[in-house]
């Protein structure tokens, strides 16, 4: 690799501190000890630069020695031929650690050069399989929906006869609730965009947490019908930003009643103690896996006990995304009496206290 000028300006001037070095230091030293002065200058000449700045500083040590220090000083003239014999080894020496300094060098470079590319080939080939996976998840997820919307919306339109009015309610409820599983997972999409992309922007505010949970449970009407949902929400205003906060909810809601059996109840609790809101959604499902649950909130991560229900993988680490936004966490865990809670903890920052309830 060639030398740059920046380069033999720093050869240059270590052999010149290697000669100021040994001119001080003259009358306490003898001569081999000034040659290992100025050896050890190309030495780390060698370790900073390249090639010829590397020989440079070796022919550069090899004059100064010769012009201050060998009789006749002050000139290129070698009166005593041993002094010959240390110019060439000085020379050899120099030039000798240089070459295996290169050489380690060029090695190191060419395993870092090696590393970088195995790391870019893996890189390429986890986009591929995260592409891979969305792909394959968005095209199950949605086919699934769309299949069911427009066969059901087919038998509306042929009119069949003896469809009583409510075989066609039934009909128009199955549309509205595979149009609501469609609508969850674009958002889910467009939401994992934004956080991908650095876009996820939280606009806080005072919200009590029945209305975050009320509007949760009505996206999301549809598929928690004919189920009995209970309630225990704190009574104190929450400051967090609502639009994510209800989306993440929406998903923990969602995620309960996928799998769980279609009649088991589901269950929202929110308190807040000592400056932090916790919110937990219940199921009487099947439970989790102790395996699982580090993995649960990772993309396309899906439960082992969960394989045969449908879902893109998305929605929980929907959930983890908008919550470390809120510098808070998510938890998972197996109950006692059979099922699993999801929840999410958000720190209360100090701030001024929230509107009054009786406030217009």
């Amino acid at each position: 690799m060639k030398s740059s000028p920046s380069e033999f300006l720093v050869a240059t001037g270590v052999i010149g501190l290697c000669l100021a070095i040994a001119l001080v230091t003259a009358p306490f030293i003898t001569e081999s000890d000034k040659v290992m002065i100025f050896l050890g200058g190309v030495i780390l000449v060698a370790f900073r630069a390249h090639g010829a700045a590397s020989v440079t500083a070796a022919l550069l040590g090899v004059m100064a020695f010769n012009f201050f220090f060998v009789p006749p000083v002050h000139t290129f003239v070698v009166d005593e031929a041993r002094y010959i014999l240390t110019f060439v080894t000085m020379g050899a020496v120099g030039l000798l650690v240089s070459t295996l300094v290169w050489r380690y060098r060029g090695r190191v470079e060419a395993e870092r050069q090696q590393r970088d590319e195995a790391a870019q080939t893996e890189l390429v080939l986890q986009t591929e399989r995260l592409r891979n996976s969305l792909l394959s998840s968005i095209s199950h997820d949605l086919r699934t929906p769309v299949g069911s919307i427009v066969g059901t919306a087919e038998l509306l339109k042929d009119e069949l006869p003896g469809l009583s009015r409510e075989q066609r309610e039934e009909l128009l409820s199955s549309i509205h609730i595979e149009a609501q599983r469609l609508q969850s997972l674009l958002e889910n999409l467009l939401q994992m965009t934004r956080i991908e992309g650095g876009g996820l922007r939280l606009r806080r505010d005072w919200h009590l947490t029945e209305e975050l949970v009320g509007a949760a449970l009505h996206r999301i009407e549809g598929l928690i019908e004919g189920r009995k949902v209970t309630t225990e929400l704190t009574r104190e205003m929450v400051f967090v930003d609502e639009t994510s906060i209800t989306t993440a909810l929406t998903n923990l809601l969602e995620n309960a009643a996928r799998y769980s059996p279609p009649e088991s109840p589901l269950e929202v609790v929110a308190t807040l103690e000592s400056g932090t809101l916790r919110l937990e959604v219940r199921d009487r499902g099947v439970g989790l896996a102790g395996e699982d649950i580090p993995k649960l909130f990772e993309k396309f991560e899906r439960g082992s006990r969960t394989v045969d229900s449908a879902g893109s993988g998305l929605g929980l680490s929907i959930v983890r995304a908008v919550v470390e936004a809120h510098d808070g966490e998510v938890y998972a865990s197996d109950r006692d009496d059979g099922g699993a809670v999801f929840g999410m903890i958000v720190p209360q920052k100090s701030l001024p206290g929230p509107p009054s309830l009786e406030d217009p």
